[in-house]
C-alpha cells in the first residue's frame, strides 16, 4: 500500500468520523466542566430514583443512539454516568466504581443494540438525504455482501476458501 493511499485513507476516516467524535468529546467535556452533566444526572435520579437508575440509563442509551454513532454517544453519556454515581453514591470509594459500572453496562448495551440491530443505523443514511442521496433498500447488507465472497482474504487463504467453497463446506457461505 502506498502512503499517498494510507494518507488519503487516514484523512477520510478522520475528516469524516473522527470529527464527528472530536466534537462529541468536546461536547461531553462541556457538559462536565459546566456542571450539566451534574445537573442532569441529580435531576434523573430525583425522577427514577436510585434502584431504577440502570433502567433509566438504559433507556437514555437506546434514545441517544439512535441519531448518533455508538463512540459519540459513548463520550456524550460518560459524564453523566460518572456524576449519578457520584450523586449516588458520594465522591471516592469502591462503592462510587460499582455504580458506575452498575450505570454504565446498561448505556453501553443500549447503544450497541440500537448501533448493531437498527438496520440501517439511522445516523448515516440521514445525513446522506441531506447531500441528496437516496438510500437503496440493502444498504444494511451491503458489508455482509462485500465480505462474503472472501475479496478480503489473502492469496494463500483464498485458495482454501475457494476449495471449500468448491467442495460445498459447512460454514463458507
Amino acid at each position: 500500500m502506498s502512503p499517498r493511499r494510507c494518507r488519503r485513507g487516514v484523512g477520510d476516516i478522520i475528516g469524516g468520523t473522527g470529527l464527528v467524535v472530536a466534537l462529541g468529546l468536546s461536547l461531553g467535556a462541556m457538559l462536565h466542566l459546566s456542571g450539566a452533566a451534574a445537573s442532569l444526572a441529580k435531576g434523573a435520579l430525583q425522577l427514577t430514583g436510585k434502584q431504577a437508575a440502570p433502567w433509566a440509563t438504559l433507556g437514555i442509551a437506546i434514545i441517544v443512539g439512535l441519531p448518533l454513532f455508538f463512540e459519540t454517544g459513548l463520550v456524550l453519556l460518560l459524564p453523566i454516568v460518572v456524576a449519578a454515581a457520584e450523586e449516588m453514591t458520594g465522591k471516592d470509594g469502591a462503592e462510587r466504581d460499582a455504580a458506575k459500572l452498575r450505570l454504565i453496562m446498561p448505556a453501553l448495551a443500549g447503544l450497541g443494540v440500537v448501533h448493531a440491530l437498527v438496520p440501517p443505523h439511522p445516523g448515516p443514511p440521514a445525513r446522506g438525504r441531506g447531500v441528496g442521496r437516496q438510500p437503496r433498500q440493502d444498504d444494511a447488507l451491503r458489508h455482509r455482501d462485500r465480505h462474503s465472497d472472501g475479496d478480503h482474504l489473502g492469496a494463500a487463504a483464498r485458495e482454501v476458501y475457494d476449495a471449500r467453497r468448491a467442495a460445498g463446506s459447512a460454514g463458507v457461505a
